[in-house]
């Protein structure tokens, strides 16, 4: 998200600004700090210190982090006080302090400009000797265990006492003191393991840069290995742990890519072959994801026959079998004839990627009575088992439909696939709309609509509600909605709604908000009221509105929170 300074109040949330600020005025935002030029970092005070990182670009900011646990929105309090701190000097706020942005002294002598952190750091490092340096190195890492780990794993390359089982020994840590006394890493703790860890992996994403393959893929292994691990110790529904083992599997990807060594290829395929054997990423996709990375970079037929002994022994479910059958084709592409490798697709077309293929190749090819047999074939095999998987099916003969030019099927299966799939209603609208002449069309959508009534689900509701947009239904829309009013139908409606029925929707939006305070308490639906509350005011409802909040402050005079977020509407 783009932040320009001079207007980031109004596109931040109020609630959220509203924090922000009562957060820098209270004194919770230390000094900020140019790390480098146009980036800012600085400590915010909240239920813990969390720090703030900031770049600026033409008054723009246009990158923020904050290592809080905060997930609602694209910005959190603690940057928005930050962002406070770096403009105090604009706000009508009582500072002791000059003008940060004053160029000169009272005696006229110009001011000079602040190092940012860079800076200072380059002039520390070019003014001590080596010896000094190398003292400091050694203490700080004989001393600080998370400044040792870090330093042995960014200059592993420059070692031979590294190993997987070190760097192993040094990942149990970072889990170990995330882990409460019950051994348990809770939520707002897989952020801290991530940071740490996070480390490791671009210490061996910088040794990869270097060439340094050997030292990366400890890192990686021991990364994979532990992290996936402590998935089993965590509460991490945010995907913290589980983001580390799927950067150090990119990692390992990015080598196998590189055309590495002969001896760093040897020790990533055997750690693949091995990983799988001992099932230490059973359940997970980096089981199989390794296993198709030794497929990518297999070097003769007895490691292509290895890979294939190692499939064919463990018993395998529906899922990894299409899997496994994956991989096997990747291997017999790269060691069997053309005429081997579309003997097994043919003989293996249960698996959904198979069956894609080879219908893709029959169009490709203007086969298009295969491409139908093998499309009609795929929804009879799937219709009971796999019934999310005919409208694959459906779509590709709406592909050879549209090829052979054949309207009536044109509208069939647009028409199925539109009332009943998943995704792109859109286009299939469109094809519908592109295949049905004119004269015919009011007819056919009103036959739409009708059949749409009759079968109620959500998903038909959607359609519903698509139509009547797309084909400017205002009057229908409103009766639809004032038959399934709620506060989200309301604000869905609202765009298309608000030019010629803003009065009705003002009504609505008043009746709901009562409905909504009256069966909802918390601070979190007391913002929503308020959110609703100023798009009354957006459609010119200010005076409705103001009736409203009067009556809320009236009738929950006993609900703090929900008269504090009243009083910013």
């Amino acid at each position: 998200m783009l932040i320009p300074l001079n207007q980031f109040e109004q596109i931040i949330d109020p609630t959220i600004l509203k924090r922000g600020l009562s957060y820098f005025r209270n004194g919770h935002v230390d000094e900020p700090e140019e790390i480098a030029p146009g980036e800012y970092e600085a400590m915010v005070s909240g239920t813990e210190q969390y720090t703030v990182r900031l770049t600026l670009k033409n008054n723009i900011v246009t990158e923020h982090d904050c290592d809080c646990p905060y997930d609602m929105g694209p910005v959190c309090k603690h940057i928005v006080a930050v962002i406070f701190a770096l403009l105090d000097d604009t706000l009508h706020e009582e500072k002791p302090q000059k003008s940060k942005r004053s160029t000169k002294k009272d005696s006229g002598k110009p001011v000079e400009k602040k190092q940012t952190v860079s800076q200072q750091i380059d002039g520390i490092l070019k003014n001590t000797s080596h010896e000094a340096l190398l003292n400091f190195i050694r203490e700080s890492a004989i001393k600080n265990q998370n400044f040792r780990n870090l330093f042995l794993s960014t200059f592993a390359s420059n070692s031979s006492g590294i190993s997987k089982e070190l760097i192993a020994k040094q990942l149990k840590t970072i889990v170990k003191s995330a882990c409460g006394r019950h051994g348990y890493i809770e939520w707002g703790n897989t952020s801290k393991v991530f940071r740490q860890v996070n480390q490791y992996i671009m210490a061996a994403q910088k040794q990869i840069s270097e060439h340094q393959y050997d030292h990366a893929l400890l890192i990686c292994f021991a990364v994979m290995e532990e992290m996936t691990k402590a998935i089993q110790l965590a509460d991490d529904s945010d995907g913290d742990i589980g983001g580390c083992v799927d950067l150090a599997f990119d990692l390992l990807a990015d080598i196998s890519s590189q055309t590495p060594p002969e001896n760093i290829r040897k020790q990533l395929f055997d750690y693949c072959i091995f990983a799988y054997n001992k099932g230490i990423y059973d359940g997970w996709d980096w089981h199989f994801g390794l296993m198709g990375l030794a497929s990518d970079i297999l070097g003769n037929a007895i490691e292509a026959e290895l890979l294939l002994t190692c499939l064919e022994k463990r018993p395998l479910s529906d899922f990894d079998k299409s899997s496994a059958e994956q991989i096997r084709l990747n291997i017999y592409k790269k060691t069997k004839s053309p005429q081997e490798v579309e003997k097994y697709i043919e003989a293996n077309l249960s698996n959904t990627e198979f069956r894609k293929d080879a219908i893709q190749k029959a169009i490709d090819n203007k086969l298009l009575d295969k491409a139908i047999s093998l499309a009609k074939a795929g929804i009879k095999q799937d219709q009971k088992a796999r019934p999310g998987l005919i409208y694959t099916w459906y779509d590709y003969l709406l592909k050879v439909a549209k090829l052979q030019k054949e309207t009536d099927k044109i509208v069939e299966y647009a028409r199925f696939l539109f009332m009943n799939g998943m995704y792109d209603q859109k286009v299939y609208y469109k094809t519908l709309k592109e295949a049905i002449s004119k004269s015919e069309w009011k007819l056919f959508v009103d036959k739409l609509i009708s059949d749409l009534y009759s079968r109620r689900n959500f998903n038909n509701s959607e359609l519903l509600i698509f139509i009547f947009i797309e084909e400017k239904r205002l009057e229908q829309q409103l009766e639809y909605l004032r038959f399934n009013v709620s506060l989200y139908m309301i604000e869905r409606f609202e765009k298309e709604l608000a030019k010629d029925y803003s009065g009705e929707l003002i009504e609505l939006y008043a009746e709901e908000i009562l409905n909504y305070a009256k069966s909802n308490t918390g601070r979190s639906h007391y913002v929503t009221i308020c959110k609703y509350l100023r798009r009354m005011k957006k459609l010119g409802g200010k005076q409705k509105a103001e009736e409203i909040v009067s009556s809320l402050k009236k009738q929950f005079y006993n609900r703090p929170a929900l008269l504090e977020e009243l009083a910013g509407v």
